[in-house]
């Protein structure tokens, strides 16, 4: 072989193993799952006995976004969400005691009878597909707006009491903004943020969800003569940011493989786990996707004060493992609902963890839904 020939096959070599231990190098810098980019490929490690899968992050300005993975899913059966029924016209959200000409419910609860109360709503469900209806999801109108107090399913075809905090503390009329409400609630399609959700659905307490509510809308610079959390979640300002910070998360989640085990998402801000949440099924959480996503957001817009959002800290998919492991060893408290479902509750120092599990009536066993954890 001459010179120019020999000179051919080095330049071919050097890039050939250049590119390999560049290749290699991006492997190792991976395989710990730091913080990245959105839109990363996705190594899956192991959280649970279960099977449940924590994807590395993906970082979307001061949010950490992280998939959650499940081969081995259940089918609860067909369900809807509590805005897709009321959408739909299947479903009522009502305060307790308004009048709609039903015959009472084996609950005994007097139909047209009594007045509101504070900390109990009634849901309707007029269609053929149970509502499952998440814990923190609020609902404005009424006499008060409320966040629900528990993961609630309402069979089809039932109506059911379910327990709920008012996340509004300054009116107690059956009027809203000049507009009367008949007693009955529309739906926001995400979660109250997860401090206000915590104080209700874990502390159990109206005191500090009005005071967590007074520091969200003080964060993003908003506020009603009423006090009403709806004073962020309804700001024209707030909501475009809300939905455009939501679509990266969903545009981020939907290049992650493998698709069909994409059971639920965990996410951070600014370094620290605010919420982690996984479904039966990767079609339950299809359902959800967008409520998690908008409350996602919803955290990290409130975190910055109006300020322009810092870097993410690098983080990996061990530091959301390590979360739900501590509150996992914390001593469960079971609480029967009204409904078709049992919920559990777990109190940590890293914060709060609860699973839900449902029995249709036709059922031999009860299947678990939803397995959900709020960080403090």
């Amino acid at each position: 072989m001459n010179a120019r020939g020999r000179s051919w096959v080095y330049a071919v070599a050097a890039v050939f193993f250049g590119g390999l231990l560049a290749f290699a190098a991006h492997a190792v810098k991976n395989r710990g799952g730091g913080a990245r980019d959105e839109g990363a490929a996705t190594t899956l490690t192991v959280a649970r006995p279960e099977g449940i899968r924590i994807g590395d992050p993906i970082t979307i300005e001061d949010l950490t976004l992280f998939p959650v993975f499940l081969a081995n899913q259940q089918d609860p059966g067909k369900m809807t969400s509590l805005a897709a029924a009321l959408a739909a016209g299947a479903a009522e959200v009502r305060e307790l005691g308004a009048r709609d000409g039903t015959p009472p419910e084996p609950w005994q609860i007097p139909q047209g009878a009594g007045g509101p109360t504070v900390n109990t709503l009634v849901i309707a469900n007029n269609g053929d597909v149970p509502i499952y209806v998440l814990a923190g999801t609020v609902v404005k109108g009424g006499n008060q707006d409320r966040q629900i107090a528990q993961d609630f399913v309402v069979g089809a075809k039932s109506t059911v009491p379910v327990d709920a905090f008012c996340v509004e503390q300054g009116r107690w009329t059956g009027e809203r903004d000049g507009v009367g409400t008949e007693g009955k609630f529309a739906a926001a399609e995400q979660l109250a943020h997860a401090t206000v959700r915590a104080a209700g659905q874990y502390e159990s307490s109206q005191g500090e969800v009005w005071a967590e509510v007074a520091k969200v809308n003080s964060a993003n610079g908003k506020q009603k003569a009423s006090g009403t959390l709806m004073a962020t979640l309804d700001d024209a300002t707030v909501k475009g940011q809300r939905e455009a910070l939501a679509k990266r998360v969903r545009d981020a989640l939907a290049k992650t493989k493998p698709s069909a085990e994409l059971v639920g998402m965990a996410y951070a801000v600014s370094g620290r786990v605010k919420g982690v949440r996984w479904f039966a099924s990767h079609e339950l959480f299809e359902l959800f996707e967008g409520t998690l996503a908008s409350t996602a957001a919803s955290d990290a817009l409130t975190s910055r004060q109006g300020a322009a959002p810092k870097p993410a800290p690098a983080m990996a998919a061990d530091d959301v493992t390590r979360f739900v492991r501590d509150i996992d060893a914390a001593k469960a408290e079971e609480k029967a609902t009204r409904a078709g479902n049992v919920n559990s509750y777990k109190k940590a120092k890293a914060g709060y963890g609860s699973e839900t599990k449902y029995k249709p009536k036709a059922a031999p066993a009860a299947v678990p839904l939803s397995s959900d954890y709020v960080g403090k």
